[in-house]
Formats: structure tokens, sequence, C-alpha cells
């Protein structure tokens, strides 16, 4: 994805994944963006829970300079789970299911764009927001590349040449 928003793709293919897996029996909820306004201001609106998604930075490897700049990136999200049960309701699983069903689904999973599937490098405990919902958080490692995108070269045209025969200089001009 050169020159591209490799940050809003990958978000984007993570909450895609979210969303299918969310379709299983006995899951309810959204997966959503990262609020842009302040995340204590914030309000979950899907009664049981949300997954929401942000990139949080990346860790860059080593450049590899083969006349192309070449470099790989560690990129981390974070999911930050909202609940309002650790455990089901009725039909309805709460933050324990969710938890493990996004687990299992983004583990190995490679969105486009990426050279490595993703993986768990952290996890958060489980504690309270706003005191009605549970939260929970974890950090996925998806791994990119950067690549120097190549500005067009300007051929150089040859317009004279000078060149010695027997010690007698010779000077080609090209109109």
């Amino acid at each position: 994805m050169a020159g591209g928003d490799q940050i809003t793709a990958i978000e984007d293919a993570i909450i895609a994944r979210l969303q299918a897996i969310l379709q299983q029996p006995g899951l309810s909820a959204a997966a959503l963006t990262y609020p842009d306004k302040n995340f204590d201001e914030y309000e979950p609106i899907h009664g049981n829970g949300e997954i929401l998604v942000v990139y949080t930075g990346e860790d860059d490897g080593p450049t590899e300079d083969t006349g192309l700049v070449v470099q790989e990136r560690e990129m981390l999200f974070e999911l930050t789970f909202l609940f309002s049960s650790l455990r089901a309701v009725g039909k309805t699983g709460g933050l324990n299911a969710h938890l493990e069903a996004s687990r299992m689904g983004l583990t190995g999973y490679k969105p486009d764009g990426c050279t490595k599937k993703m993986t768990l490098v952290s996890v958060d405990r489980v504690k309270r927001y706003k005191k009605r919902w549970w939260q929970y958080t974890q950090i996925w490692k998806a791994v990119a590349m950067n690549v120097e995108i190549l500005e067009e070269e300007q051929p150089v045209y040859l317009t004279r040449a000078t060149a010695f025969d027997n010690g007698i200089e010779k000077t080609l001009e090209v109109p």
C-alpha cells in the first residue's frame, strides 16, 4: 500500500474481522473505531457491549537500503472492550465470551497490507468504567512494510560530446 494510509486500512480490516466474529451465535456487540472525543466522556451506545479499535503506535525495525529504503513496521492496535456484564445474560454472551471469540478470531489473522499474521502482545486487567461497564484491553501487533516512494527521475539527455581523435579535438552537438 505505497503512499496510502496503512493505519486506517488496518484499523478498518480489524473492525471488519471483529464484525464477522460478532455474527456468531451467542455474541452481541458492536465493533467500532475508538471515539475521537475524550474517552472519559464516551458513552457506549450498544446495549450489551462494544469493542473499540485504535492504533497506538509502532516499533520500526532496521532500515534496509538496497537502492530503495524498506523498513518493517510493528504496528500496535488497542482493542478496548466495554461490556455491561462479565458473563452471559440469557442467550447473549458477556465480556468473557467476546474476549475469547475475538482472541481466537484475530490470532493469526493477516489484514491486507500486512506482511505477517497478527499476534496478541499484551492484555490488561478487567476494571470498571463509569461504574456500570466492564472494561478490558488487548494490544495486538500487525506487521506491515514502510517502503520508500520513488520520485520519477528526469532523464538526462546528451547534448554535447567532445572527443579526441589523434590529438585533434572534435565536438559534436545534438540539436
